[in-house]
Parts: C-alpha cells; structure tokens; sequence
C-alpha cells in the first residue's frame, strides 16, 4: 500500500467507545499519479505546439487566399499586322494600340483598347458575370463600296452613332472591329476563364463575325490552361476538323447564326470545305511569359497568328503581339460597364428566341450617353417563342462559382477557428485535484 495512512473525517463523527475504539475505521489510501502526470504534461505540450504550427499554417494560407487582392488590373501595348501573301501591310487593319484589362476573381473582367494613331478609336470588351457588353467608338462612318464594307466618311465619334452589343455568357458574339483587338486581348486574359467553366473540343473563331460567318467553325481546339483562376491560356491552337461538319442544313440552323439572307451562309460555307483543308491550323496563340500575382497567374507578354490556306507555309496574315507594363492591385467595387460616350445603336441578345421561322433573335434599341445600360427584363417581348440560348442556365454556373468559392472560404475560417478553440480549452482547463481512491479496513 502506498503512502500513509490517514483518519477519514467521516470517521471522526463517530462517537468514540469508553473502550477508545471506534466501531468502524476506514483508512484513506492516495494512489501517486506521478507518472500519470508527467506523461500528461508531456502530452498536453505536444499538443499545444502542434495546434500552434497548425494555426500558422492555416493563418499564413488564409491571409493569402481571404484576404489576397480580388481584383488586378493590367495595362499595356497591343500591335496589329496585317498583311497580304506579298508581304505587303495593309494600313487600315494594321495599328498600335494601349489597352487595360481588369480581371477579377470571380469572373468578371473588362477590356479597352485604343489606338495611338486614332484617339476616336475605342473598343470596350465587358462581362459582367451574366452577359457580355461591346462597343466600338470610331470616327470613320462605314458604308459600301463596290459591294463591299468601306470607310466613307470620318468625324468625331461623338457626332455620330456607334454600335454596342450585349450577349448572354461570357463568349464575344457581337464585337464591331473590324481588327479583332478586343477578341485578341478577351483570348489573352479571359477566355481561359471560359474554358475552364465550358469544357469543349471546338468554339467558332472570336476574331470572326461568327453570326454569319460558317467559315468560323469546324475548328477543333488544343490548349493549356493555367492552374490558378483566372486560368488564363497559356497555349491554344486552331485546327480544321472535318469530323466537326454538321449536313448543310444542320449548318445553316447552327443556333449561334443571325437570320439574315440564306446565300450568306452559302457563301460562306462553301469557302470553308474548299478552302480550309483538314488539319489546317487557322491560328496560334503562346503566352511568352508570366506573373502569379495575389495566386492569379496572368500573361505579360503574348503574341497571336492567324494564317491563311492561300498564302505560304508558315506566312501569317495578321499578327497580334501584346506586353504588359503594368500589374496593379484593383477594387472589384469599382467594376463598371463600358461608358456611353455617344448615342449608340445596340443589338441585344439577352433574350436572344427563335420562332418557328427564326425571325427574331435580337431587340435592337438606342441608348443616349445620359441614359443607362438597360436591363435584361426591360427587353421583354412577347413575340419569341422558344429559347435558342438560355441565359438562365449561364446565371446558374455563374451562381455555382461561387458558391464553390464561398465554401472554400467557410472550409478555411473554420479550419482556422478550430484550434484556436481547442487551444484556449486545453490552455486554461481548470485544474482538477489528484485522484484519491478510498479503501475500507474493518
């Protein structure tokens, strides 16, 4: 029996005999928890010190992630080439160009570009995370000549209307220039994005007016993203696939087309089973180099080729080459739609419907620059029938987003939350007293 031998109190209530014995004695035996306590103490140590290394990691990885910047804006130069099969530039499709772009990590982004040269020529390029917004400010007035779309006449872009376009998602449908910067720069920063959320082996060509034009699709693709969000393209290759032909008639109803005159899209067909071989790749894009800023890998600098079936191997017809000068941290507050600097004349696809006779697919308005973007449910019309493009199911990917963003965020806080918690509980536990067992003698 370990320890000495004590007189419970409860003993001493007894009254004693004349003889001096009590009737009933118990005797008190402490067990030693000694060694109990110093595996104890030694345990709780561990304990601590690997909660606290567990609270600087988890602290370290969320300061990165909750509170990095969620916005970045960039800025740069942006130059086109444009050339025929002699080698020869063609001027008006050929400039020198600064753009900046705002990326943000939920999604959005914003494109503007303009030339050195033109100070009237402007290109806005948003996507607000339900539906895409361009507009084109020019001074030239375009018209027709020889049957074909030429300059005819140039004035400040605010004596006269512009065009604007809205489309639901993130792909550039309706984009007015006529040299594809904006398309360009959307492929440079943003169109990663849009892989990432739409897995796909083919998308028609962004630099194309891919609303009448078939010669744009039929194109399979090959790319890389990165692997931080945005996801931005770090390669990404065009290539002609026959096996991605629709029958002419299933071509002609390709829900992405306008309804305009069938010989259009004839036309145009034609050109791409005659002119673009299988296997022929139409264009190139690389990103050359490469920032992780706040965990969102970005391009800074990049290049874009587009080639042409009738010119020689390896000679391009147009030429994009982009560099970033700029990186910056951004607000996301401060997103904004493109601005309405002149009176514009919008083509609205939001509700974009086809009738049993595909005649309506768009509502086509004016906005004055004191006035404001519409609404998608100001665009209400009851003459569409049935849904071509459901801009509904684009909110719920959008929406889905986040949503897998916000429990990644709630995963985190609780991550962090829970051994400090548990910490605090072990720190300051109250002390309880030894253990004591008790024996009885007679």
């Amino acid at each position: 029996m370990h320890g000495a031998i004590g007189i419970c109190q409860d003993a001493r209530k007894h009254k004693e005999r004349e003889d001096g014995f009590c009737p009933r004695w118990i005797a008190l035996v402490p067990k030693s928890n000694q060694h109990s306590s110093t595996v104890s103490c030694r345990v709780r140590a561990q304990l601590i010190s690997s909660l606290r290394l567990i609270f600087i990691v988890q602290l370290l990885f969320c300061s990165t992630y909750l509170f990095a910047a969620d916005a970045v804006s960039l800025s740069g130069y942006f130059t086109v080439l444009t050339q025929d099969g002699l080698h020869k530039p063609l001027p008006q499709l050929c400039s020198s160009n600064e753009f900046q772009v705002l990326v943000c990590r939920d999604g959005r982004w914003a494109i503007n570009v303009r030339s050195l040269a033109k100070e009237d020529d402007i290109s806005y390029l948003t996507f607000d995370g339900k539906d895409t917004y361009s507009v084109h400010y020019q001074n030239s007035i375009m018209g027709m000549t020889n049957g074909q779309p030429d300059i005819i006449a140039t004035e400040p872009f605010t004596n006269h209307i512009n065009r604007a376009s809205i489309s639901a998602g993130g792909y550039p449908f309706n984009v007015s220039d006529p040299q594809g910067r904006a398309q360009v720069l959307w492929l440079a920063f943003d169109a990663g994005s849009y892989l990432h959320d739409h897995p796909q082996k083919s998308m028609p060509l962004p630099w194309a007016y891919v609303r009448w034009n078939l010669a744009a699709y039929g194109f399979r693709m090959e790319y890389e993203l990165s692997e931080n969000a945005p996801n931005a393209i770090r390669s990404l290759k065009f290539i002609r696939s026959t096996a991605l032909d629709l029958p002419d008639n299933e071509e002609f109803d390709r829900p992405e087309l306008d309804n305009i005159n069938r010989s259009v899209f004839e036309k145009t067909l034609e050109q791409r089973k005659k002119e673009l071989p299988d296997g022929f790749v139409e264009g190139i894009f690389r990103g050359s180099e490469s920032t992780n800023y706040h965990s969102m890998e970005l391009p800074l600098a990049f290049a874009f080729k587009v080639f042409n079936p009738h010119y020689k191997k390896d000679d391009f017809s147009r030429k994009y080459e982009g560099i970033v000068t700029n990186v910056a941290e951004a607000d996301s507050l401060n997103f904004s739609l493109p601005p309405i600097q002149s009176e514009l004349r919008v083509k609205d696809e939001r509700r974009r419907y086809k009738s049993a006779a595909k005649i309506e697919t768009e509502v086509d308005y004016r906005l004055k620059p004191a006035e404001n973007w519409l609404s998608k449910d100001a665009l209400a019309s009851q003459q569409f029938e049935a849904v071509i493009h459901d801009p509904v199911s684009d909110r719920k990917r959008y929406l889905g987003k986040l949503d897998k963003e916000l429990i990644v965020k709630i995963a985190l806080l609780i991550s962090t939350v829970l051994p400090i918690i548990i910490f605090i509980i072990i720190r300051f536990k109250p002390k309880l007293p030894p253990s004591k067992k008790w024996y009885t003698i007679q």
